[in-house]
């Protein structure tokens, strides 16, 4: 699945300055869930709530892993994560989930976290 997590990343166009991250939420069966990638253009009330209890309340936008998580609670029980991040040349890049993730991940429930070290 990080494979496949990693394709997703790779097919977010190239932007400078961008972190192309892309996150999958499976069930406990394995499927999938919802897959999401990140946006630096759109906010969500569940990202602010995120950033500001980290202290990084200027981290608005949303991350690949709270997408993916506001979506797939909608569907389903969350057993998984994966998140994986590409650089320019779609490389594989150190993907483990930032502090504002890290909690919502935690506050989820979530039992499984994979991403590239």
């Amino acid at each position: 699945m990080l494979n496949k997590t990693l394709d997703i990343a790779r097919s977010i166009p190239y932007i400078r300055g961008q972190q192309r991250v892309a996150a999958v939420a499976l069930d406990k069966r394995g499927r999938i869930l919802a897959a999401k990638t990140n946006s630096y253009i759109k906010t969500h009330p569940v990202q602010a709530e995120y950033a500001e209890k980290t202290g990084n309340p200027d981290k608005c936008f949303l991350h690949a892993e709270i997408r993916c998580i506001i979506a797939a609670q909608k569907v389903g029980e969350i057993h998984k994560i994966v998140v994986a991040r590409c650089g320019r040349t779609g490389a594989p890049l150190p993907s483990r989930p930032c502090a504002i993730c890290k909690l919502a991940i935690k506050e989820a429930g979530i039992g499984e976290v994979e991403y590239y070290e």
